[in-house]
């Protein structure tokens, strides 16, 4: 596989496992606060589970580090947008900062990726 095709795969894997991962805390969040129905309680361990495989098979394309920093600005990303839109919660004004330090971090990340 080429560098950029190894990089790009790399990115949309640990996506994946951001979007599985923030869709299971949903379920744990719903479970716990509004229903008390084994099927939430099912679908977030599955879906949890499914990331923590995908982050595993991101590991063999990139180090732990990278796909930790991923992992942890595209979850604050995703979290920041699902509190904001759908939960309709207020934000200060430092938390978009943050947003944009956060993109500025993973742009960066383009030009330099261990291995290469």
């Amino acid at each position: 596989m080429s560098p950029i095709t190894t990089r790009v795969v790399f990115y949309v894997l640990t996506f994946l496992v951001v979007i599985l991962a923030v869709v299971g805390d949903c379920f744990f969040a719903h479970w716990a606060k509004k229903s008390n129905k084994l099927v939430h309680l099912v679908v977030a361990f599955a879906l949890c589970n499914v990331a923590l495989g995908c982050f595993a098979q991101s590991l063999k394309m990139g180090t732990l580090l990278w796909a930790s920093i991923l992992y942890d600005v595209f979850t604050t990303l995703s979290f920041m947008a699902v509190s904001r839109f759908y939960f309709k919660e207020a934000m200060p004004f430092p938390v978009y900062l943050f947003a944009l330090g956060a993109i500025a971090c993973v742009a960066g990340m383009k030009y330099y990726m261990p291995g290469e």
